[in-house]
């Protein structure tokens, strides 16, 4: 769920966007196929002016963002073009980074607050694109064959109070190739917030158990910890705090561990 105080930055941003936003995004592409030169590919069906509709897009999140449903019928179109691109649920990530990054170039050093509140309002956009089982089994039909993989991301799908995370993990394990796992605690009215790794909705143990029933040597990543100690304060980019994150890795090391010990003993 989106705090008032995200929502107030946010809004606040749209004059900023109104007379920047179309320098932001060139260099966001800019930076996306020359950082990630396999993205570009995915644009390559795209007419001229990319830049300008996506430009025109984040200022329309900005000015809708006390009222998110009502860009609910436009983002299920742009994800249905981005399903049949081929976008997997990872560029999501990719993107968000370069966006952030692409501010920071066109309007130089910004508030640490600014980076953070449109990084959370960001994250919460993206995790409607690929939010549901249907959504990644539709992606993998349209090659299926293993180099067509999945980042597994736990706090996307966990966000979506439909989705049996262990149920997805054991269907598509042998095509998950890297697991990005993060949990969220739900709202009732369908919102979320970033939870400890053990302490949100997500059955954290659920889910790794099914994975290393297939994946004994999958790469994981414990992101979006929460700041903790030294973290408070220090200039990182939002949502990977150093020991929040450590934090989160020793808890899933954890049920690696207990894991792989019960399953000796058996």
């Amino acid at each position: 769920m989106l705090s008032a105080e995200t929502k107030e930055i946010v809004k606040a941003t749209k004059p900023t966007l109104e007379q920047h936003g179309l320098a932001i995004t060139s260099r966001l592409y800019e930076r996306l196929f020359t950082e990630h030169p396999e993205t570009e590919q995915l644009f390559a069906g795209s007419s001229p002016g990319q830049a300008a509709r996506l430009a025109d897009a984040v200022l329309a999140y900005a000015d809708n963002i006390d009222n998110i449903e009502a860009l609910v019928p436009v983002v299920e179109q742009i994800a249905a073009k981005h399903v049949a691109a081929g976008v997997q649920p990872a560029h999501y990530d990719i993107v968000g980074t370069a966006l952030l990054r692409s501010m920071v170039d066109v309007l130089g050093e910004l508030d640490i607050a600014v980076i953070e509140a449109w990084s959370e309002a960001y994250g919460v956009l993206s995790s409607v694109f690929i939010s549901t089982e249907a959504d990644l089994a539709a992606i993998l039909a349209m090659r299926d064959e293993a180099a067509n993989g999945l980042t597994l991301c736990t706090g996307s799908l966990g966000a979506h109070s439909g989705n049996d995370l262990p149920a997805i993990a054991r269907r598509f394990a042998d095509r998950v190739h890297f697991a990005h796992l993060r949990n969220v605690a739900r709202e009732p009215d369908g919102s979320f917030q970033e939870a400890a790794h053990l302490e949100g909705d997500t059955d954290m143990p659920a889910v790794i158990a099914e994975l290393l029933a297939t994946r004994r040597d999958l790469p994981f990543r414990p992101d979006h910890g929460h700041a903790l100690l030294s973290d408070a304060g220090a200039r990182t980019h939002p949502g990977y705090p150093l020991i929040g994150r450590l934090r989160g890795l020793a808890e899933l090391r954890g049920v690696i561990a207990g894991l792989r010990h019960a399953a000796m003993a058996t």
